[in-house]
C-alpha cells in the first residue's frame, strides 16, 4: 500500500488514542496525516476546553511534537465554495484540496456528505474504516504501531483519559 495525503479532522486528533494510532501508522509510512492550522487550533481549543488535566504546556509540546514529526503535514487551506451542512467546516475540505488529499477522516460524517465531495475528488471517512483498511495492509509496519500504542496505553499515566468532543 502506498502512502496517501489525509487530511484529520479536529474531532479525530481531540481522541487521544486514535491520534496515536494514525500518526505511528504515519510514522510507518502508511499514511501523511494533513492538517491545517486552523483544524489544529479547533482540536486544541477542545482539549483546553474540556481537558483540565491536560496543561497548557503539555498542549503545546504536544502541538510542537506533531508539526515535527510531520513537517509536511501543515498544509494551509485553499478557499473553497461548498455547499457543507455547517459552511465553517468548508476549511477542512479546502485543507484536503491544498493538500492534495482525497480522504478526510472525521467522526462527522454528516457534516462532509458525499454528494458534495464526490464531484470534487474527495470522500470522508470515519477513523475505524481507515484503520480496519490500514491494519489489513503491511503486516510488519501496521504491528509495529500496533505494538507502541498498546505500550502507550498501558502506561498508567495514559489510562482513562480519552474522551470525545
Amino acid at each position: 500500500m502506498a502512502s496517501s495525503r489525509i487530511v484529520i479532522d479536529a474531532c479525530v486528533l481531540y481522541d487521544a488514542a486514535v491520534r496515536d494510532l494514525l500518526l505511528r501508522l504515519g510514522s510507518a509510512g502508511l499514511i501523511e496525516p494533513v492538517w491545517s492550522g486552523r483544524i489544529l487550533d479547533e482540536c486544541f481549543a477542545a482539549l483546553a476546553r474540556t481537558r483540565p488535566d491536560i496543561t497548557e504546556d503539555q498542549r503545546h509540546r504536544l502541538r510542537g511534537a506533531m508539526t515535527r514529526a510531520f513537517p509536511r503535514g501543515a498544509v494551509p487551506p485553499t478557499p473553497v465554495d461548498i455547499a457543507l451542512p455547517d459552511p465553517d467546516d468548508a476549511h477542512v475540505v479546502g485543507t484536503a484540496i491544498a493538500a492534495q488529499a482525497p480522504r478526510i477522516v472525521t467522526y462527522n460524517l454528516s457534516d462532509f456528505p458525499d454528494e458534495a465531495l464526490t464531484t470534487i475528488g474527495l470522500r470522508a471517512e470515519h477513523p475505524d474504516a481507515l484503520a480496519t483498511e490500514l491494519l489489513a495492509a503491511e503486516p510488519e509496519r501496521r504491528n509495529s504501531s500496533i505494538n507502541a500504542v498498546i505500550r502507550w496505553e498501558h502506561l498508567p499515566s495514559h489510562r482513562n483519559t480519552r474522551r470525545s468532543t
